[in-house]
């Protein structure tokens, strides 16, 4: 039976949320100085459907150039439109699988993260 996360219980634990990736088991990656790391954003989405409440996430196509049949979250590149992360997140997500903007109740967002592509990435 799935367990349903009511979005207040969501909300409350972001805003105590210490993101500590190498007691999560995750490298700890620092851009090397001088380089400026790439703008990037992500969804963690939680869709409600008839049979409860689920996490979205996608393969990328073989084809990409970069990060060839990953399973990710969607999101992507920040563009100089992007008046803010929760905006790359959104616009991606549409792009990416079509979910209107307006149907989506952002809840907040998780510290952000460096990984060794060059990206900076930013969960909301």
């Amino acid at each position: 039976m799935p367990v349903l996360i009511e979005k207040e219980y969501v909300r409350s634990r972001l805003a105590g949320f210490r993101w500590a990736p190498t007691e999560m088991g995750l490298p700890l990656y620092v851009h090397p100085p001088g380089s400026d790391p790439v703008e990037a954003a992500v969804l963690v989405l939680f869709v409600n459907g008839n049979n409860g409440r689920s996490l979205l996430l996608t393969k990328r196509t073989e084809h990409l150039p970069n990060h060839a049949g990953q399973i990710s979250f969607p999101g992507g590149k920040a563009e100089q439109r992007d008046l803010s992360r929760e905006m790359t997140a959104l616009r991606e997500t549409f792009e990416e699988v079509g979910i209107p903007q307006d149907k989506v109740e952002v809840l907040g967002r998780l510290p952000d993260y460096d990984i060794p592509s060059g990206y900076r990435v930013t969960p909301i």
